[in-house]
């Protein structure tokens, strides 16, 4: 093998042009397999970082609507005492508060962050121990206590610049004060994104924690050995009939148990892309396969005449196959060292574009994973692209190639074209699947938000604490609406509290005075939007009947609603709506009556691929609302003056700036960011087919020498010997055409999910690839044609 080794290496150095191209072709297809396993492996695959993470599982209830709840807390805590499916469980409120602190970075800004409030055993079911400080001990969550919290490490790194003199110092969590008694590891993430943890005491009243329809807590809990979540499900969902308390509307909500991964926000939202880059870049690594087993084809062709003199010496057919593999296998490895470099400068791109909400997207990186995945790629790519040359090679006639000239063999000739043709093949399922994606995309920036985002900032604006009053809710946003009205520039402003695009709304359930019965046994969950005055016109969404809501009209408890156009097809076809009167359930005065004053257009409020909702408006404030400024200028020239005037109105105001233009294309970041990612596969693929084209009708062109002498010196013009060897390639390029079009008509189907306004069969694409890839195999095949159609008859005929 050492002697291989020595041999196969100085064989690469006699061509170091082909082994160069050879390397950095490996290089590159193992390398962006890396890149892209490395998101697989981190977001998907890789273990969570808690101990008896397997078993981990949430607990939640859900309504017949599939809208899901949390759990009460006395809920949780009859669980906590009754159920047996779990070994033990803790409960979490996510809440969303304004943050003040001793913070260098963004000059000490109020921010607005989401944390958690825990039970005492939930850290220590994680198995989290302080990266720095120490968490909680079990006297801070008795009621009374002084206030304590743990910080995330991302947060700690971005709010306080990892300065570890934060330990011990005061922060404030809306109105009250906290100390900081750790940091958490960079690993520990759950619940996800949370900036910070406190103790249940710290944040919840008692008028909360008693209320059995308060379901605001999430129960995380570790299953026993052998039992699955649907029996743990089960015997809650028992537990829950069971409860002397139990009221009718709890009978819709049935319990559910999941895993842990299975919560993880982005999951599901991830998980097919990232797989269908994954095998985009396998198919980019059988393309380069491809290509080095027609270049280790042509070499072994070149080297006929050193293996016929091996096997006269002894050389058996084994000892060829062999000797061919571990140079092969040699430029795996060496391919693979360079794609670890590669991969290693290529995740920190994949970083860049992957939002860092995504699960896992902070452990991206080269692992011992990762390094696995490389060296078993290689060294199968390397079996795969050097087994079939070798075969090839030792099975030659040795009376014949020990003749210099020696017969062509046909058995090359059609592996090499049948390889270029699959290059071909899999360079089109590419195609197709990044036009399709592009499309996609393409299709998303045109369609229509249901509103003009010209000129428009969204302001989101959160002041105080959630403990202020409504009527100080309400004077805060009248102020902050007439001063930044009164701003040079400003056209109108209105505030909603839940922005379009964000793909989230709650919902409310409904009666139509008159008609309770029957709607109740149609009715659907409609979304529901706090606004203010103006939102509309500051929106650019049209009236398309009835009025607007005036000054006078924004309470607390509002007397009147406005609806949107798909509410009014919905549950009025072909009548007015306005002057109908609905009832609101769940609201604050759940029999209070309200009149329709308005229809406005439709809004996509959970992504621009989706159809618009029923959506109902009142007009009231929420404690936390988006400002909606419409602007006679640039929209952007206005940030300064508002980050001014913010300030003014309230220091300890949490705010962002964001146009609206911003608002729109962060919706359909992640298409953009895939199809760019998948379009820049398939034009890798392109150029390493076209590479196999051009070898292969280079090879074959050198092996046909004789033959072109013999149809030039009977009659055959320059141009002849061209559009033969341009439509041999061209041929090449139809088969694979053949072949790759109804692999993408089955592959195509897996991105049904993430297509919109393009059908996985789309003519267009089909086709535009389909000539693309026969142009550019036939480009290709241009150069070895103009070689072919300069040989000199007399020449080639003297060979022999």
């Amino acid at each position: 093998m050492f002697q291989d080794l020595r041999y196969g290496a100085r064989m690469l150095a006699r061509n170091p042009g082909a082994t160069a191209v050879a390397i950095i072709t490996l290089a590159l297809s193992i390398g962006t397999n890396s890149v892209i396993f490395s998101g697989v492996y981190s977001m998907l695959l890789q273990p969570l970082p808690y101990p008896n993470a397997g078993r981990l599982a949430v607990a939640f209830q859900s309504s017949k609507q599939g809208i899901e709840t949390g759990v009460s807390y006395p809920d949780f805590v009859e669980w906590k005492e009754q159920n047996t499916a779990f070994e033990q469980i803790a409960a979490a409120h996510k809440v969303t508060v304004n943050l003040t602190g001793n913070a260098r970075a963004e000059g000490g800004q109020v921010e607005r962050v989401t944390g958690a409030f825990i039970t005492q055993d939930y850290l220590a079911l994680l198995g989290g121990d302080a990266l720095m400080g120490r968490t909680f001990l079990p006297e801070e969550f008795e009621r009374g206590a002084e206030k304590t919290v743990v910080l995330s490490h991302a947060f700690w790194q971005s709010r306080f610049v990892e300065d570890a003199g934060v330990i011990g110092k005061k922060v404030m969590l809306d109105d009250d004060e906290f100390v900081v008694l750790g940091v958490m590891p960079a690993s520990f993430q759950y619940p996800f994104r949370a900036a910070f943890w406190a103790p249940l005491n710290s944040g919840e009243n008692a008028e909360t924690l008693s209320d059995r329809g308060a379901n605001l807590y999430e129960i995380l809990g570790l299953l026993r050995k052998g039992v699955p979540p649907g029996v743990a499900a089960g015997e809650l969902a028992t537990l829950a009939r069971r409860s002397p308390e139990r009221d009718k509307s709890r009978e819709e909500l049935t319990v559910r148990v999941t895993g842990l991964r299975e919560t993880l926000p982005g999951i599901t939202k991830y998980r097919t892309p990232l797989l269908v880059l994954q095998f985009a870049v396998v198919f980019v690594l059988l393309i380069a396969s491809v290509n080095l087993a027609n270049l280790l084809l042509a070499r072994s062709t070149e080297r006929s005449h050193e293996f016929s003199v091996r096997q006269a010496l002894g050389a058996g057919r084994l000892r060829l196959v062999r000797q061919l593999l571990t140079e092969s296998m040699l430029l795996g490895l060496l391919g693979s060292l360079l794609g670890v470099v590669l991969a290693w400068w290529g995740i920190h791109a994949l970083r860049a574009v992957i939002p860092w909400r995504a699960p896992g997207a902070a452990e991206v990186g080269i692992n011992p994973a990762v390094l696995v995945f490389t060296l078993v790629v290689s060294l199968i790519t390397s079996f795969a692209f050097g087994l079939a040359p070798a075969v090839l090679a030792s099975r030659q006639n040795l009376n014949a190639r020990l003749k210099v000239g020696g017969a062509f063999d046909p058995r090359r000739r059609r592996l090499s074209a049948a390889l270029a043709a699959a290059e071909v093949a899999l360079a089109l399922v590419l195609l197709v699947a990044s036009g399709l994606m592009i499309r996609t995309f393409l299709n998303l920036t045109r369609e229509s938000p249901g509103f003009n985002s010209d000129r428009a900032i969204a302001l989101s604006l959160s002041p105080r604490a959630p403990k202020t009053s409504g009527d100080q809710t309400a004077d805060y946003y009248d102020q902050a609406v007439a001063r930044i009205r009164a701003m040079p520039g400003v056209e109108s402003v209105g505030g909603v509290a839940y922005l379009p695009l964000i793909g989230y709304n709650p919902g409310t359930d409904f009666t139509i005075e008159g008609r309770d019965a029957q709607f109740r046994e149609s009715a659907d969950r409609v979304d529901f939007q706090p606004i203010t005055p103006d939102y509309f016109r500051a929106m650019g969404i049209p009236l398309l009947s009835g009025r607007q809501f005036s000054d006078g009209e924004l309470k607390p408890f509002p007397e009147v609603v406005m609806i949107n156009l798909s509410l009014a097809n919905k549950f009025w076809p072909g009548e007015d709506p306005l002057g109908k009167r609905i009832r609101l359930q769940g609201e604050q005065k759940p029999q209070s009556v309200l009149t329709v004053v308005g229809v406005v257009g439709d809004v996509k409020q959970f992504g621009l691929q989706t159809d618009p909702r029923p959506e109902i408006y009142l007009p009231m404030t929420r404690q936390t609302m988006t400002l909606i400024i419409r602007t006679s200028t640039e929209a952007a020239v206005l940030f300064p003056s508002l980050r001014e005037l913010i300030q003014q109105i309230d220091s300890r105001a949490a705010f962002s700036l964001k146009t609206m233009d911003q608002v729109v294309a962060d919706s359909i970041e992640r298409r953009r960011v895939f199809a760019l990612l998948l379009a820049a596969m398939a034009g890798i693929a392109l150029v390493m087919a076209a590479m196999g084209v051009y070898s292969v009708i280079s090879y074959l062109v050198a092996q046909r020498t004789r033959e072109i002498g013999i149809r030039m010196a009977l009659g055959a013009q320059r141009g002849d010997i061209r559009r033969l060897v341009v439509r041999d390639g061209a041929g090449l390029a139809v088969v694979g055409v053949g072949i790759g079009l109804a692999a993408s008509l089955v592959l195509a189907r897996a991105l049904g999910s993430l297509l919109y306004g393009v059908s996985a069969a789309d003519p267009t694409v089909l086709a535009g690839t389909s000539m693309l890839i026969v142009i550019v195999a036939s480009m290709a095949s241009y150069l070895p044609a103009r070689r072919a159609a300069s040989v000199d008859p007399m020449k080639a005929l003297r060979q022999d």
